[in-house]
């Protein structure tokens, strides 16, 4: 009788820590608490699930995106080398620079936008003087935001050209 409630014991031990193990272990029928977006150079590549507090991604469209070569081999994925050149450390400075750029020549085209919009609101005016130095004041700006454009559209000219060279 004895070895029967130590065997039974021992059997129920044994099978509640499995059953505890596969558990803390398997995601599969995890909840997903939320949902990121993967971005790269602005665009979006994928969503990550969030389970556990950790972001899943899927690796399929992340390799790609890194340029990364993948094989599945039955229940093994397989991360290559990189199919790209490596990029250096300069490299990704000049792009990020170069991003940048574009984004304040982006902003100031649409403060130029902004500004030829309120011409007309400011030719409502009441008086001729009020309407007179309204416009002075949004040429003035125009012609600084032009002015930021080109000098900006100057740098991001010799960024460019750098990072062809480096490229080479």
């Amino acid at each position: 009788m004895k070895k029967r409630i130590i065997g039974l014991v021992v059997f129920v031990l044994l099978l509640g820590s499995s059953i505890g193990f596969a558990a803390g272990t398997s995601l599969v029928g995890a909840k997903v608490s939320g949902v990121y977006t993967i971005k790269q150079d602005g665009k979006k590549i994928a969503d990550a699930a969030i389970i556990n507090g950790s972001a899943y991604a899927p690796v399929r469209s992340v390799s790609e995106a890194v340029g990364v070569t993948l094989q599945v081999e039955g229940k093994k994925i397989i991360m290559g080398s990189s199919s790209t050149t490596k990029k250096t450390a300069q490299q990704y400075q000049l792009e990020f620079r170069i991003s940048s750029l574009e984004s304040e020549i982006k902003s100031a085209k649409g403060a130029i936008k902004g500004l030829e919009d309120s011409i007309e609101s400011v030719n409502k005016l009441p008086s001729e003087q009020q309407k007179a130095d309204g416009l002075a004041k949004i040429n003035e700006m125009i012609k600084a935001k032009q002015q930021v454009i080109t000098e900006k559209e100057k740098e991001l000219a010799v960024l460019k050209a750098q990072l062809a060279g480096l490229q080479k």
